[in-house]
C-alpha cells in the first residue's frame, strides 16, 4: 500500500470522490506521489504535500478541457499544493503506448486509486532498453525550468522555511534528471529515486565527480527537503554548480539523441532549429494554436538563459528571443526579470 496515500488520506479521499463525478473508468496516481516518493514539507510538527500531484484519468470518452478545469479548481481550493495536473486516456491509447520513461513509471510504478486494477496491463511490456533516446529531450525540456521557476519574484535573496525547502527539492530534481540522463543512455533506467542513486553508484560513479558530491543532497532534499536557512553565496554556488553538470550531461545525452556531436547551450539550441518535430509543432502551433505559438521561442529564451549562469556572454540571445516572445518589450530587461515572466508563461 502506498502510504503516502494513507498519510494524507484526506486530502487523496477528497481528490478521488471529486474526480469520480466525470465517470472515468480508472482514476491512476503517478509521478513521485504514484511511486510512495512525493515530497513532503514539514513545519512545525505538520506535513504539507510538496511535489505536485499528477492525476490521469483513463475514460471511454475524452472530458472537455472545461470540465477538467473546473473540477481542478475545485481540488486547489482544498488541498494545499502547489499544483494539480490532471490528464485523460481512453484504453485505446493505453494499447498503443510507446516505450517512454511516462509509460514505463505509468504501468510499473504508480497507484490506482479508483476504477479496474488491472487496466494498465493494457500497456504493453517496455523493456529498458526500448526507452528511446528521444526522452532526453523531454527531461531536457521539463527540468530546465527548475532552474528558473525555484524562487521567487526579486532576484536571489537568503532563503528559508518553505521557500528553502522548495528551492532545495527542485535542485533535486535537476540532480535525478541527469541521473535519468545517463541512466537512459546506458539502457539502465529505473522509476525508484533510490534504485536511480544505487545504479548510478553502481555503474556510472567514477565518471562523474561534480555530480558525486551532490548525490546525498538530491536523496535528502527530494524526498524531505530541509526547511533551514539558505543564503545567498551558497544559492548561486548551487546554481552555478548545477548549471554546468546539467550541460555536460544533457550535451552527452543529446548527441545520442540527435546522432551528433553537441556542446553546451548553444549547440544544443542549434540542434532544436533543426529538430523537425520541433519545428512542425511550432508551425501547426503558429496555424492551429495561437495561445501556444511562443512554444518554441520560450524553449530557446529558457536555454540561453539558463546557459548564462555559466556563460554571461550569451545573455544577449535569451534577451532576443525573450524579445520575439514579449513585443511590447523595448528595454533591456534584467535576468530576473526575464526569469519571471518566462515562468508565468510556462504556467
Amino acid at each position: 500500500m502506498n502510504r503516502q496515500i494513507q498519510k494524507f488520506s484526506f486530502e487523496f479521499e477528497y481528490l478521488t470522490n471529486l474526480l469520480t463525478s466525470l465517470d472515468p473508468i480508472s482514476i491512476i496516481l503517478y509521478g513521485s506521489f504514484g511511486r510512495g516518493e512525493g515530497a513532503i514539507y514539514s513545519f512545525k510538527k505538520e506535513d504539507k504535500l510538496l511535489n505536485d500531484i499528477d492525476i490521469l484519468l483513463i475514460v471511454k470518452k475524452k472530458i472537455s478541457d472545461k470540465r477538467i478545469k473546473n473540477i481542478k479548481d475545485k481540488l486547489l481550493k482544498k488541498i494545499d499544493v502547489e499544483w494539480i495536473d490532471i490528464t485523460q486516456k481512453t484504453q485505446i491509447d493505453l494499447k498503443n503506448s510507446n516505450a517512454s520513461v511516462f509509460n514505463y513509471d505509468l504501468k510499473y510504478h504508480s497507484t490506482i486509486l479508483y476504477g479496474d486494477i488491472n487496466i494498465l496491463n493494457l500497456i504493453p511490456t517496455i523493456k529498458k532498453h526500448e526507452i528511446n533516446y528521444n526522452e532526453i529531450k523531454i527531461l531536457f525540456f521539463s527540468r530546465i525550468w527548475c532552474f528558473l521557476g525555484s524562487y521567487k519574484k526579486g532576484g536571489i535573496v537568503n532563503l528559508e522555511g518553505y521557500e528553502a525547502a522548495y528551492f532545495k527539492n527542485q535542485m533535486a530534481k535537476v540532480i535525478y534528471a541527469m541521473i535519468d540522463v545517463i541512466l537512459i543512455s546506458n539502457n539502465k533506467y529505473v522509476s525508484s529515486y533510490s534504485k536511480k542513486i544505487e545504479v548510478f553508484k553502481e555503474f556510472f560513479s567514477a565518471d562523474y565527480d561534480s555530480l558525486n558530491s551532490y548525490l546525498s543532497y538530491a536523496k535528502e532534499n527530494k524526498f524531505s527537503p530541509s526547511s533551514d536557512k539558505i543564503i545567498v553565496s551558497e544559492i548561486r554556488s548551487i546554481l552555478t554548480d548545477l548549471a554546468s553538470e546539467f550541460f555536460k550531461v544533457f550535451s552527452s545525452g543529446l548527441s545520442l539523441a540527435y546522432n551528433k556531436e553537441i556542446n553546451g547551450p548553444e549547440q544544443i539550441v542549434g540542434a532544436f532549429k533543426r529538430d523537425h518535430r520541433l519545428l512542425i509543432k511550432k508551425w501547426v502551433f503558429n496555424l492551429f494554436k495561437p495561445s501556444r505559438k511562443n512554444e518554441f521561442n520560450e524553449l530557446i529564451c529558457r536555454t540561453y538563459l539558463v546557459g548564462s549562469i555559466i556563460n554571461k556572454d550569451i545573455f544577449s540571445q535569451a534577451v532576443k528571443y525573450y524579445k520575439l516572445i514579449n513585443r511590447e518589450e523595448r528595454g533591456n530587461p534584467t535576468y530576473d526579470e526575464i526569469r519571471v515572466n518566462i515562468v508565468k508563461l510556462i504556467f
